[in-house]
């Protein structure tokens, strides 16, 4: 009977070891399990900062983007016309030239 009792305390002995234990595991998992949560959130909160600013500065590198696609377009057509003009005076110049060594050509022939 001795025998029996002492495997009963022993049992008992264990099953309250194991309930202590089975407490602080789940007491620990609660708390990690807050801690998790709050550091969700954290992290949540900061990559929704992150990215409001990404949009920001997306928003303003596109504006920039079209300004400088505007400027540049209208240099290029500034350019354009210029050349332009540059082929217009080189064509009268080409035909002065050729006029006047017409001229001199007639007048060395004579």
């Amino acid at each position: 009977m001795r025998c029996f009792r002492d495997v009963l305390q022993r049992m008992q002995g264990i099953e309250a070891d194991f309930r202590h234990n089975d407490e602080r595991f789940a007491n620990r998992l609660a708390t990690s399990r807050s801690t998790v949560d709050v550091r969700e959130q954290v992290i949540l909160r900061e990559a929704g900062h992150f990215f409001a600013r990404q949009e920001t500065q997306l928003a303003t590198l596109e504006e920039q983007s079209q300004n400088n696609y505007t400027r540049f377009e209208r240099y290029l057509r500034s350019v354009h016309g210029d050349i332009a003009m540059f082929e217009g005076d080189l064509k009268q110049e080409a035909k002065r030239w050729f006029t006047t060594m017409g001229k001199r050509v007639d007048d060395c022939e004579r």
